[in-house]
């Protein structure tokens, strides 16, 4: 059985992701956020990001290969044209659509990245 999750990361320059958040259509859930210069951990040690990011996941979070994967995918493409506007005035530079399968015994990722 094969299992798929997709995972969007927005980042940007000047992006600060709690400016956004309220204003997104609901299709996808926040999964985590971080804003320019704001402090994080990262393998036990503090850091200050460089840039605003956020990431985002579908409420079902993975798709199982008999189920309808056209469906789960078509929800991400619908967020993505609702929401391209925001993105641009917000300034999310980079869309990255990770997608995640986990096959018996293997694991395969791929990205995709969109630059604006």
């Amino acid at each position: 059985m094969y299992v798929y999750m997709i995972t969007l990361e927005l980042d940007g320059n000047n992006f600060y992701p709690n400016n956004l958040i309220a204003r997104l259509s609901d299709e996808l859930i926040v999964n985590s956020t971080c804003a320019p210069n704001e402090i994080y951990i990262s393998a036990g040690k503090e850091r200050q990001a460089d840039f605003g990011t956020m990431t985002l996941r579908h409420p079902q979070n993975i798709c199982l290969m008999d189920e309808n994967l056209s469906n789960y995918e078509e929800q991400y493409i619908v967020f993505l044209e609702k929401n391209y506007e925001l993105f641009k005035e917000a300034g999310i530079e980079n869309i990255d659509i990770r997608y995640e399968v986990f096959l018996p015994g293997i694991y395969v990722i791929w990205s995709l990245i969109v630059f604006y």
